[in-house]
């Protein structure tokens, strides 16, 4: 029996078409034995989907149900006759340290329930969907501005040993591959507890979070550009204190993204 250096060697002596064949066969044995499953509704999905994110047509069809024109800087559904990039109704009088956002759909039915969901332990292969759904949506976007690296919102320690799963760790990760960049889930680090900001006014949601975030490398963004990744967005406050403290240590630039822009305080 061929030892397991052998086998490699032989492996990659390989032509590249008879490699990405036995692949091939081994991606089609492993879906007949454990068939692909849309990530929203569970049901099993069919051989001909090409969408990257594994999800049914019906459920995109529900997710991108609301996805509209959104405001380049605050993600807000806005109307065919304002500019995207001048700002809107709901965040004209704000001043944000990140330069813009990109989002997916408003945080309602479908994505609300999805955007939930992804919140659940075990739900990394949801958030992932949605995560690629919205890179086919908003690719052009993405690409706009040259990301130099890709940051998730953190979670508190404490929340952490509660919440097994943060999505905006899988976004990231996801989003980190598609722009071919590194992914740092090191870099910004929450350095204390704060009440969850869905149980505070607007008003009292940028004073919840003052200093609730640090830098802990900050070499590694020294005139950089940021994407900085979270899955919901309501005021914006969170995003905007990341942002904040990720420029006060060297970045250059912070564009945020985010699943789902909700528009009730």
């Amino acid at each position: 029996m061929a030892s397991r250096s052998e086998m490699q060697t032989l492996r990659s002596r390989l032509p590249a078409a008879v490699s990405g064949a036995i692949q091939g066969f081994g991606r089609c044995a492993v879906d007949f034995v454990y068939p692909r499953h849309c990530a929203v509704c569970q049901t099993a999905l069919p051989e001909s989907l090409t969408c990257r994110a594994e999800i049914c047509d019906g459920c995109r069809r529900d997710l991108l149900s609301n996805a509209g024109v959104s405001c380049d800087r605050c993600g807000a559904p806005i109307g065919p006759y304002v500019d995207p990039a001048r700002g809107c109704n709901f965040c004209v009088r704000q001043k944000f340290a990140f330069e813009r956002v990109i989002r997916l759909g408003i945080y309602e039915d479908q994505l609300r329930q999805a955007c939930l969901g992804a919140k659940g332990g075990r739900q990394q292969a949801l958030a992932a969907g949605l995560a690629e759904l919205q890179w086919e949506r908003r690719v052009e976007a993405f690409r706009d501005t040259p990301i130099d690296v890709v940051v998730p919102v953190p979670h508190f320690w404490l929340q952490r040993l509660s919440r097994l799963h943060n999505p905006a760790e899988t976004l990231a990760g996801v989003w980190a591959h598609n722009l071919k960049v590194r992914k740092s889930d090191h870099i910004l680090v929450k350095a204390k507890w704060t009440k969850p900001q869905r149980s505070l006014p607007a008003d009292r949601r940028r004073e919840n979070v003052r200093k609730a975030f640090k830098v802990c490398r900050p070499e590694e963004i020294q005139g950089a550009t940021v994407l900085l990744v979270d899955d919901i967005m309501t005021t914006g406050a969170t995003a905007h204190e990341a942002a904040r403290v990720l420029k006060q240590a060297g970045a250059e630039r912070v564009i945020t993204a985010v699943v789902a822009r909700a528009m009730r305080n």
